[in-house]
């Protein structure tokens, strides 16, 4: 068993261009996986992605983040860096 200490990136941004966030992440090489939700953003409710990223630094982060909001042409992505252990089961660390 291998236990590391990393980090789960999570952006939270709205659902207007799905697939153009997915080109987008397979472009810059990015591990992901995306959920779907409903949310709100300033009292209003929206159709919500969270896309979490495994052990990436604040400063690509960033640059996905910025990117995204780019894309979508919004005022605002919510990035959230969470501590976490995780532990891959299976692989070639057993």
């Amino acid at each position: 068993m291998s236990e590391t200490k990393q980090y789960i990136v999570r952006i939270l941004t709205e659902d207007v261009n799905r697939n153009g966030v997915k080109r987008l992440l397979r472009g810059l090489r990015v591990d992901y996986t995306m959920l779907f939700g409903h949310g709100s953003w300033l009292g209003e409710p929206e159709k919500s992605l969270v896309i979490e990223l495994t052990n990436t630094s604040a400063a690509r982060t960033r640059q996905i983040a910025t990117a995204i909001k780019v894309l979508n042409k919004q005022e605002a992505v919510l990035v959230q860096r969470i501590a976490t252990c995780n532990e891959i089961i299976g692989g070639s660390n057993e």
